[in-house]
């Protein structure tokens, strides 16, 4: 089952917001212990690049005769992507008077806020910095430097204002402007870097976001592979895989866990092991007893009335029968504990058929084999057989009456899928899992005539496991079950 939201994601978001909070709490604590304004961090630039135009303008306009300022205005405008106005302290425009200020500024320019009584200019974002304008002595070009004086986002239209008070600029070929406004208008907050610049924080962002990165990228992929490896592994174990190791080389709580894992596989190998050996030990002790017990039936049933040899028969039987479930119990554990000792080789699929259907097959049955030649799987070649074995065996005992039973192959990727079928009742949905565990038979199946031992599919899933593939049941449409068995493509070339 495949997470909602990956463990990566989640520690990358986690680092993502350390680096946010990292970087906030520095600022918090400079306007705490400084008294600034959180905001003024976000509009400082802009407010500087104000600033700096105000007195730069301030300059020029000095320079620049009194019918060419309106040029002067005109050309920064078009620069700079926003409006620039000069008024008075009574908000007459001084260049250009056909032109009338919205009332919300008119109110801000002829009632500015004292300075040093009541913080900082009105409107958004604070007062900002206000660093140092161009200055100079008596008769210079210029004493004293710009400030600003408000701030205002007016509505219906939408625009942004900023009002800067000019310095008393002296100049030899015109006459001083004292008590001049410089006004700022724009319909973008974010457009021309006069308001608030973005590029600088997304810029710092973005070099926050690449360092977290590069300093916990390495921990989650590490992390990441390392808890994938052991989904892996405990998924291969739960199929019977007890030869799975995992070859972490660490030392912390991941490490720990994977020795852990390597412990358990190794314990539960163990035990599987052993308990397949004790049925492996007890069926070899019961085969010489049941045999001399079928021995001594027979010379009983030449020598026994007419009216006894019927139930001589009948304990024949049961003696036959457990002489049977004996023999598979030695199937059954001999493919258990050799599963690690097999030698996978390349095995030609048809061959192995072609056994199988020699062995299996009667002339009540039919079965169909499409399979072609030049099919080879990565197997072992007895298990293999014994598996394949097995399931034409079930096929024909259970569901050889109700039509042709069929044996295919297909290709999967790097897989190969081999498949016998028939068309009998199939198996209950709930089942289809449980069918390949040892002794497991249907609740109504087990009578001796036709629930059979129960290994026979148990049987199956040791040899394939020995084989290295899997195996898994499935009910046919409209009726029908088809066993699949899955192994590695082995190359011809």
């Amino acid at each position: 089952m495949k997470p909602r939201l990956s463990l990566s994601w989640k520690i990358a978001l986690l680092a993502v917001i350390n680096a946010m909070v990292v970087t906030a709490v520095p600022l918090v604590f400079a306007g705490l212990l400084f008294r600034v304004p959180p905001e003024n961090f976000l509009v400082a630039p802009a407010v500087n690049r104000i600033l700096n135009a105000a007195g730069q303008l301030g300059l020029d306009l000095a320079e620049t005769p009194t019918n060419g300022r309106k040029d002067l205005l005109e050309r920064f405008s078009k620069e700079t992507g926003v409006d620039f106005l000069m008024v008075d302290s009574q908000g007459r425009n001084l260049v250009n008077p056909q032109l009338d200020l919205r009332p919300e500024v008119l109110r801000e320019v002829t009632h500015p806020r004292p300075p040093g009584r009541g913080g900082p200019p009105r409107g958004f974002g604070g007062g900002g910095p206000r660093p140092p304008g161009p200055e100079g002595g008596p008769g210079g070009r210029g004493s004293g430097r710009p400030s600003l004086m408000f701030r205002a986002q007016i509505e219906n239209p939408s625009e942004y204002w900023v009002g800067v008070r000019l310095p008393v600029v002296r100049s030899t070929d015109n006459p001083p402007m004292p008590n001049a406004f410089l006004l700022l208008r724009s319909d973008s907050f974010i457009g021309n870097g006069f308001f608030f610049d973005p590029k600088p924080w997304i810029a710092l962002t973005l070099a926050v976001i690449t360092v977290s990165m590069i300093v916990w990228l390495p921990l989650i992929r590490r992390l990441t592979h390392a808890i994938s490896e052991m989904t892996r592994a405990t998924g291969e174990i739960a199929e019977g895989q007890f030869d799975t190791r995992l070859a972490f080389k660490r030392t912390d709580e991941v490490g720990l866990l994977a020795a852990s894992i390597n412990s358990m596989s190794t314990q539960l190998a163990g035990f599987v092991k052993g308990q397949k050996r004790f049925l492996a030990d007890i069926a070899h002790e019961l085969c010489a007893p049941v045999a001399r017990m079928q021995v001594a039936l027979g010379i009983l049933e030449q020598r026994a009335e007419e009216k006894s040899r019927e139930y001589v028969a009948d304990v024949k039987d049961e003696a036959q029968h457990m002489s049977q479930l004996i023999n598979e119990l030695m199937s059954f554990s001999k493919a258990g504990m050799q599963a690690g000792e097999t030698e996978i080789v390349k095995v030609d699929v048809a061959e192995t058929i072609r056994r199988v259907l020699e062995r299996e097959g009667t002339s009540d049955t039919t079965i169909e084999n499409s399979i072609p030649s030049g099919v080879f799987v990565s197997a072992s070649p007895e298990p293999l057989f014994r598996a394949i074995s097995n399931l034409v065996r079930n096929a024909i005992r259970y569901a050889g009456h109700a039509g042709p039973i069929s044996i295919s192959a297909r290709n999967e990727g790097h897989d190969t899928i081999i498949t016998v079928a028939d068309s009998g009742a199939g198996l209950p949905e709930d089942e289809l899992e449980q069918v390949f565990a040892p002794f497991y038979r249907l609740e109504q199946s087990r009578g001796r005539d036709k629930g059979g031992t129960g290994l026979g599919l148990a049987i199956v899933k040791s040899c394939v496991e020995a084989c290295k593939g899997t195996v898994r049941a499935h009910n046919r449409q409209p009726s029908g079950l088809a066993v699949e068995i899955r192994l590695r493509t082995s190359r011809t070339d």
